[in-house]
């Protein structure tokens, strides 16, 4: 395994430039599940020999060994759910202020909370790809070193990318859509450099 690189807010000059995040007349949070689901997808290409993508991009989702962050609790109230996840920071305000919006929500936040209490089922081979996994740094939910324990399922490069905001930061840090572009760039054309790896990256969003 190789030693990860970190990036945080203001360790060198550019990564966030000072522009205004776009307006958005709904939020649209990215389901918790997608960077499991990711690296569920490699671990299990991997263990069947097949190719795999030149790297993994993951975002607010702690490694796949630490527990989930909230239980996974089926007949918990829906109100004592929304002050949990409010308390965690792992509700966008506006949503607080538009119940219609947060009720259409719940049904998908439960179904990401027994995904993520699932995660132990999950295979934890360190995988031959470059990996590349963000967090927040004021987030609540998902804690910076939770985050950086993603390094240790790369035995290629690892990149941990601590950037402004809490739980929902590619909307609060401003820049973030043009960052993360450029790290996608470096594996558009890339050709898998080993057996068992393919060309571009596979993402998951922010959870």
């Amino acid at each position: 395994m190789s030693a990860p690189r970190t990036r945080s807010p203001g360790s060198r000059p550019g990564p966030w430039p000072r522009t205004s995040p776009p307006n958005c007349s709904q939020p649209r949070p990215a389901p918790a599940r997608w960077p499991l689901i990711a690296f569920a997808l490699a671990q299990h290409r991997h263990a069947r020999g097949a190719r795999l993508p030149a790297a993994l991009v993951l975002g607010g989702h702690r490694a796949p060994h630490l527990p989930a962050p909230l239980p996974d609790e089926p007949g918990i109230p829906d109100a004592d759910l929304v002050r949990t996840l409010d308390a965690y920071g792992g509700l966008p305000r506006i949503l607080l202020d538009h119940p219609e919006w947060l009720a259409a929500l719940l049904p998908i936040v439960r179904d990401d909370l027994r995904l993520c209490a699932a995660a132990g089922t999950v295979a934890r081979t360190p995988l031959p790809v470059a990996l590349h996994a963000f967090g927040g740094a004021e987030d609540r939910l998902v804690t910076v070193p939770e985050v950086r324990e993603w390094a240790r399922y790369s035995t290629r490069e690892s990149e941990i990318a601590v950037v402004p905001g809490g739980h929902f930061f590619p909307r609060e840090a401003p820049g973030f859509p043009e960052f993360l572009s450029a790290v996608l760039r470096r594996y558009e054309a890339a050709p898998g450099a080993i057996p068992g790896t393919a060309p571009g990256p596979a993402g998951a969003g922010q959870g």
